[in-house]
This record gives structure tokens, C-alpha cells and sequence, in this order.
């Protein structure tokens, strides 16, 4: 569980709670790669349409834009965009582990998690000069 029994809290020490804090981490590389050096992937956008999110990084890269529409399919058993692994209809997804159904939480801990984490994404966002959608 990610909330302390006796307190009620946030428990900070758990993984999925630390690699979440984005804020820290971005502080961190920012000491040694200036921001202009580091591209930030919209995650939402990714699942929505992964094709404009990996044109920006081709961009950001400076490579040519080979990543385009006829090089995806959807998913609709992961509810990804995956990988054609040729012209046809086959095609290379994500792992057993990734695009799996999240389990379920009780508003009062989605509460809980969204107001500890509010502080550090709207630090972040403004860090990055980036907005993103999953900044409640």
C-alpha cells in the first residue's frame, strides 16, 4: 500500500510513489544537461496518437521524419498504438507487462495521491515550460 497505516500519508519511499516525482528528478539532470538538451515526451498524447509526438522528437533529434501513420496499427486488445513489423497487417507490442489494466481505487486514495502529487507536477510543469493534460 502507498499510504503510511498509521498516518494516512504518502508513503515517499515506495518505488512507484518515487520514480513518480518527476520534479526531483528533472532538478537533478538539470544540474549537468540544460533544458534545451532534453525532449519531454507527452505521455497522454503518445497513447492517443504516438505518430506527432515521435515527429517532434525526430525533430528535437534532427533526424529525418521516417515515423509515420502506415507504421502503426492499434491495438485494440493492449489499447496501444504498436510497431508494424513489415507492409502487412502484422505487428510488434509492448510487452505481457505494459498496457495491462490498472487496478482499481477508491476516490478517497485517488484524492489522497492527486493532492500529494499536485505541488510537484505543477513544479515540474513550470520547470519544463510544458502543460500536460495530466496535471490536475
Amino acid at each position: 500500500m502507498v499510504f503510511n497505516q498509521a498516518t494516512g500519508q504518502v508513503k515517499k519511499t515506495i518505488r512507484m510513489v518515487n520514480i513518480s516525482m518527476y520534479y526531483k528528478y528533472f532538478v537533478a539532470w538539470l544540474k549537468w544537461f540544460p533544458l534545451k538538451q532534453i525532449h519531454i515526451v507527452d505521455g497522454e498524447k503518445f497513447i492517443e496518437n504516438p505518430v506527432p509526438e515521435l515527429k517532434k522528437v525526430e525533430q528535437f533529434l534532427g533526424v529525418s521524419h521516417d515515423l509515420t501513420e502506415d507504421k502503426f496499427v492499434y491495438d485494440a486488445k493492449k489499447k496501444f498504438y504498436c510497431m508494424r513489423k513489415s507492409s502487412n497487417d502484422s505487428h510488434t507490442c509492448m510487452g505481457s507487462h505494459k498496457g495491462r489494466k490498472h487496478p482499481a481505487i477508491s476516490q478517497r486514495a485517488l484524492r489522497k495521491l492527486t493532492d500529494f502529487f499536485r505541488p510537484l507536477n505543477v513544479k515540474f510543469m513550470k520547470l519544463v515550460g510544458q502543460n500536460f493534460s495530466w496535471i490536475a
